[in-house]
């Protein structure tokens, strides 16, 4: 999102809706860390909805491409 810019209070919200998208996508969904242990290990206050709106935009930022190939995709086979 190097186009973007952001004011820093809100990288933080940014970076967590990544992580919870790259948790969901890589690990089991039940795995995935709920919304409220985000925000008591982040120290930031988040709402549900507004959330994952933000989820959704980075989602659509990256086109949807969350399980693209990488050198370790292929180094574990």
């Amino acid at each position: 999102m190097d186009a973007h810019r952001l004011r820093a209070d809100r990288l933080t919200h940014v970076a967590l809706a990544c992580l919870s998208l790259a948790a969901k996508s890589e690990e089991n969904f039940s795995k995935a860390p709920t919304l409220k242990t985000l925000a008591k290990v982040s120290g930031v206050q988040l709402c549900g909805k507004t959330f994952r709106q933000l989820e959704w935009m980075v989602g659509q930022h990256v086109r949807w491409r969350l399980l693209a190939p990488t050198p370790v995709t292929f180094a574990s086979r």
